[in-house]
């Protein structure tokens, strides 16, 4: 698997589209999603798929040996600094989006979303 493969597989980008479609329709309900809270929810999502596969590395080595930590296709350094950038996106994002007058308060549900993803 090559590198670029491992982190898609990782962060299971393919599956994103489940953020965009709850997003898409509140923008549908409220006419209205500015971009920090676009990038912001996606990095939350992405970063809840990884730190999944990061917490169940040593049991997906019996149960699921493809994946890309337990196989080895994506160094443990390299998904530590995937998690590492999902999160600053994710505080960017937020602080982007807290100090833009037209969101403001609504930027508090990207940490409030990011310690759920941690919790679960």
């Amino acid at each position: 698997m090559n590198p670029a493969t491992a982190i898609l597989r990782f962060v299971r980008a393919p599956l994103v589209v489940t953020v965009w479609s709850h997003l898409l329709g509140g923008m549908m309900l409220t006419l209205w999603c500015p971009l920090p809270l676009w990038t912001g929810f996606t990095c939350v999502y992405l970063f809840g798929m990884a730190h999944n596969d990061w917490v169940d590395r040593e049991r997906d080595k019996m149960l699921n040996p493809s994946r890309p930590l337990p196989s080895g296709a994506l160094p443990v350094m390299a998904a530590r600094r995937i998690l590492a950038l999902l999160t600053l996106g994710v505080a960017f994002s937020f602080f982007v989006g807290v100090n833009d007058p037209g969101i403001g308060a609504q930027a508090w549900w990207l940490p409030i979303s990011f310690a759920s993803a941690l919790g679960y």
